[in-house]
C-alpha cells in the first residue's frame, strides 16, 4: 500500500514537472545550514469540480486545480515557510531560500517587495527578510 501510495504521489507531483529524487534533496539542500534543525517540502494537487442544476438544467459548471508546494525550515523556535505555484527546480529553491531566510532574520527585520516581472499576474509579496543576499 505505501508503495502504491509513493508512486502516485511521485506519478502526479514529481514526474509532470522532471523532479527527481535529487532535485529534491538539492532544494532541500538550499535549505541546510548552520542552525537548521528541520526542513520539508509540501506539495499539494487539489482538483475539484462543481455543477449547479436549478429544475434538472445545468446552471454553472466549475472546475479548478490548486496545486503548489510550501517549503518550512525551523531553527530553535523559529519557523520560516514559503510557498509557490511554480513547481520548477528554480521556483523550488527560490522558495527554500525564501524560508531559510525567514528563519535566520534578527528583530530588526525589514520588508522588501518581490515582485515576479515575467508574470504580471503576480501580486506583491511582501516578506520580512534581513539578509537579501540570500535572494
Amino acid at each position: 500500500m505505501i508503495k502504491n501510495n509513493l508512486q502516485l504521489a511521485k506519478a502526479r507531483l514529481l514526474d509532470p514537472f522532471d523532479l527527481t529524487e535529487d532535485s529534491i534533496a538539492k532544494i532541500l539542500g538550499v535549505t541546510l545550514g548552520h542552525s537548521i534543525d528541520f526542513s520539508e517540502l509540501f506539495f499539494q494537487n487539489v482538483c475539484y469540480e462543481s455543477w449547479n442544476l436549478e429544475n434538472q438544467i445545468i446552471k454553472d459548471a466549475v472546475y479548478g486545480v490548486d496545486q503548489g508546494c510550501g517549503v518550512r525550515v525551523i531553527s530553535n523556535e523559529k519557523c520560516g515557510f514559503a510557498y509557490t505555484n511554480d513547481f520548477s527546480v528554480n521556483a523550488l529553491e527560490q522558495a527554500a531560500k525564501i524560508a531559510r531566510s525567514i528563519v535566520n532574520t534578527n528583530i530588526n527585520s525589514q520588508k522588501i517587495n518581490l515582485i515576479e516581472k515575467d508574470n504580471p499576474e503576480w501580486k506583491d509579496l511582501y516578506i520580512d527578510l534581513v539578509d537579501k543576499s540570500m535572494l
